[in-house]
This record gives structure tokens, sequence and C-alpha cells, in this order.
């Protein structure tokens, strides 16, 4: 949103290290940041992942309960009007999407898509392409990839060296997804381990 209409909120937000599922509940639930609940940040970030795309309140349905949470159409609806209150631009965004093309900052050209996936385009595009350069540049660096699984890539490296190369890995990711998003600031969370952790 930041990039097509300058829309700060969520840019000011992840910048200042807050927890933008936490803020948007704050928002809809109109408490503050320190009250809000387990569940209704649960509540939140379903909508801040389901919703962006312009999700129907039928669909929203299936969405949070592969959440484990149950909502009805009529409160889904309630929901996603709360949730677009909350963003000064999001209906101009969800025109958008009334086009087929979309290219990303990377200049891949994503042609002939569906509406909804224009829309995600903007956002799950632009991460995967952030993700593939950062992957691109550790293994230009010479690092092993062995996985990548949802936001984190698994690394395989000599244990004596795992302590000197994890800042550098840290580095190229961040380097990576800030060619895509320049004004949001990346932070990587490294862990040094013998097996695969979440």
């Amino acid at each position: 949103l930041y990039r097509e209409f300058g829309d700060k909120e969520m840019l000011n937000a992840i910048n200042a290290g807050k927890d933008l599922h936490r803020v948007t509940a704050s928002q809809i639930y109109g408490i503050t940041e320190e009250k809000v609940t387990k569940d209704q940040r649960q509540f939140a970030k379903i909508a801040n992942f389901g919703y962006p795309a312009n999700m129907s309140p039928a669909t929203f349905v299936e969405y949070a309960r592969g959440y484990g949470v149950k909502v009805s159409e009529p409160e889904a609806v309630e929901l996603k009007n709360l949730w677009a209150s909350t963003i000064p631009s999001i209906k101009q965004f969800w025109n958008i999407g009334r086009k087929d093309t979309n290219i990303l900052p990377t200049g891949r050209v994503r042609a002939r898509c569906s509406y909804t996936a224009l829309l995600n385009t903007y956002f799950q595009g632009l991460a995967a392409d952030g993700a593939k350069l950062a992957m691109y540049l550790l293994w230009k660096e010479g690092f092993k990839i062995v996985a990548f699984v949802h936001d984190q890539v698994l690394l395989e490296v000599q244990e004596d060296r795992a302590l000197e190369l994890l800042p550098k890995a840290e580095a190229l990711l961040i380097k990576g997804m800030t060619f895509v998003t320049p004004d949001v600031k990346i932070t990587v969370e490294g862990k040094i381990s013998n097996k695969f952790t979440k």
C-alpha cells in the first residue's frame, strides 16, 4: 500500500518494531495494544493475511477454520468492515485488482491473474521475490541451502564455523529482502541448531 498509495500506517508500525497483528487487533477492538488478548491477536492475524486480497467473508470462514478459529459469515463481514476501516487506502488497492497484470520491483511480470491472485502478488509475490534474492545471495557466497519453509531458510554449515557464519547469513537475508522493500526495516532472527525447529 505504501508503494502504490503512500500509505504509511503498516510501514510505520513495522519500522517501529511493533507487532502488526497486535496493532490491528487494538484498532479493531478499540483497546490499547497492551490489552490485546492472544485470541484477539490471532483473529487480527487471520484478517491481516486474508483480507488484503479482498477475500470474501464466505472464504474467510473456511480460511479461519484452518487456524482453528470458528467464525460465522456475518461475523466475517463485520470483521472485514472493521479491518478495512483501519487502512486508509485499502479500497483503492482493491480496485487495482481490476487489471490483470502486475510488475514487481524486481521486474518480474505476473500477467493474466485472477482478481485475488493479482492482489496477493503485491504482498506474497513481493515477499517471494525478496526471499529468492536472499537465497541467491546465500548460494553465491557458498552457503548450502537445505530447505526454505514459509519464512525460514535452513542452511547447513560446518559446526565449528556456525557462530562465525551466522551474522553473515543474517546480513545476506536482510540484503535480499531490502532490495524489494527498501523502506521497511527488515530483521532476521538466526538460530544455530543440530535439527530443524520452528
